[in-house]
């Protein structure tokens, strides 16, 4: 078993001639990773009360940039099935961690208030990294609301409160994660620090990500659209407080391997081969993600997530791969229900090798990635749900960058029911509320709410595939995400990539 997990695999002739020609690049516009490294990530370094100032100010230019777009119109189910995005949210808080992370990559994430337990676990699964996570909350109201003098949605007396607990809720959980501290914290490994030099990293200080928590409201007009989550507007809402040049989505229901944090970003040499191969062959690295096998009892799902996280990177070809072939604790993510979701990564492949290896597309791709954050298209608004609101977006990614299976890095899928939107769901509650069972007449022709809602996404999704193959895709975001792009400080302005080589699938 080899001491030092390898990460280079063999490139083809053409990524070879591309890194070259971009390496005297480099050299000619005299940028180094380093320089590029330090630039976008360690802003925020000096004094603590400097560090403290820049956060405050970025929670503020993102709260600003993002209700600037606000419509106080509710957005009704009708607009969502007519492809008319709802323009109807605002941040109504943001608590943003005053811890200080050095690492290259960031995770963002998406939920609503059912899911708060597993973000707490996420976080607690990647000390010292930044996680963004966008909470929905919906607010239901018949009519379009009134603005204050600073532009606040005045709203219902029910929603007042509704929006108070949540919010309660949420700094309970932030100030958690804010007090987190590993009590084995060990000063041995290095991070960058302001010029490149090594500093005691504050990552092994805490047992808790560093947090960065958006409230998003959504005032909608019914029922069907209050239970249908917006989930890749979220996202893209998450995306936008991610400032490294590295970044992954990270659905909140899977946790990360405690390799990621330990062996892989703490590791300088490490970082600036993700960063440079990123940036300047634009690669995305796919990140293997597991599921617990169904024959695991209720009581130990938990702790067999909690055991495939353990597995140090080197262990992943004998502890990792016995809880799968030999234990039966695991399994690849969705391959008991959705085996083509995750084929693509070979996962026999990779428990075989400590070097990553290309993976090609195959129809109905899924995985989850990590890549360079200004050249990851955003999530398609028009989706709500959790149908095709992913497989679109890697579609996109996957015309733009070369997907390469990450060796040492990998996810587990912590266990949970059916969310209210999908339809799953109503067989759990047979009481005839489900509001997606409302019939619903569009222009003379009755359905029921929940086949609107599949058609109208499969429709999209059926769009999001004849544009890619013709390239005539670029996404589709709403105006809040363009705006913030070229407000906020992090995201605004060019920044070196190497050539555009791909765009085929």
């Amino acid at each position: 078993m080899p001491g030092n997990v390898l990460f280079m695999g063999t490139n083809n002739c053409v990524l070879v001639t591309a890194a070259a020609l971009t390496m005297v690049h480099i050299l000619l516009e005299g940028i180094s990773v380093r320089a590029v490294f330090v630039d976008e990530r360690n802003k925020y370094h000096g004094d603590r009360a400097s560090a403290e100032a820049g956060m405050k100010d970025s929670a503020d230019a993102l709260m600003s940039c993002f209700n600037s777009k606000f419509k106080p119109n509710p957005a009704p189910f009708i607009d969502f099935v007519n492809a008319n995005p709802s323009q109807s949210f605002f941040l109504h808080r943001v608590w943003w961690s005053k811890q200080t992370s050095t690492f290259a990559l960031s995770g963002f994430t998406s939920l609503d208030m059912s899911r708060l337990q597993m973000l707490e676990s996420q976080c607690l699964s990647f000390p010292g990294g930044v996680i963004a996570a966008a909470v929905w909350q919906p607010l239901i109201e018949t009519k379009p609301v009134a603005r204050d003098f600073h532009g606040v949605p005045q709203l219902s007396p029910n929603n007042v409160q509704l929006l108070a607990n949540t919010t309660n809720r949420l700094k309970e959980l932030f100030k958690r994660m804010e007090a987190a501290k590993n009590p084995s914290w060990s000063s041995g490994s290095v991070a960058f620090g302001p010029s490149g030099s090594s500093l005691k990293s504050p990552q092994q200080a805490t047992a808790a990500c560093n947090l960065r928590l958006l409230l998003v409201a959504e005032l909608v007009a019914d029922e069907q659209m209050a239970i249908i989550m917006p989930i890749n507007a979220i996202r893209n809402a998450a995306f936008l407080a991610v400032d490294s040049p590295l970044a992954a989505m990270v659905d909140v229901d899977l946790s990360i391997s405690a390799g990621l944090a330990a062996r892989v970003l703490s590791n300088q040499t490490r970082a600036e081969e993700l960063v440079w191969r990123s940036h300047w062959e634009h690669v995305a690295w796919v990140l293997p993600t597991f599921d617990i096998h169904k024959n695991v009892s209720r009581l130990e799902k938990n702790a067999a997530v909690d055991e495939a996280l353990a597995v140090p990177p080197n262990g992943k070809t004998t502890q990792l791969r016995s809880l799968w072939r030999e234990r039966h604790r695991i399994h690849p993510f969705a391959a008991d229900r959705y085996a083509v979701g995750h084929n693509a990564t070979d996962y026999d492949r990779w428990f075989a090798t400590y070097e990553e290896y290309p993976s090609g597309f195959q129809e109905g791709y899924e995985p989850w990635f990590m890549g360079p954050r200004r050249a990851m298209p955003p999530y398609d608004v028009r989706i709500r749900g959790r149908y095709h609101d992913k497989i679109t977006n890697v579609r996109h990614a996957m015309k733009l960058l070369h997907f390469r299976v990450a060796p040492d890095i990998w996810l587990v899928h912590r266990p949970h029911g059916f969310s209210t939107s999908h339809l799953g769901y109503k067989n759990t509650h047979s009481d005839g509320s489900w509001a997606l069972d409302k019939v619903i007449d569009v222009n003379g022709t009755k359905s029921t709410a929940a086949d609107l809602y599949l058609k109208a996404d499969q429709r999209f999704f059926r769009d999001v595939i004849t544009r890619t193959n013709n390239n005539s895709y670029n996404g589709v975001a709403d105006e809040t995400w363009y705006h913030c792009r070229s407000e906020l400080a992090w995201w605004r302005g060019t920044f070196p990539m190497g050539p555009a080589l791909k765009t085929t699938l």
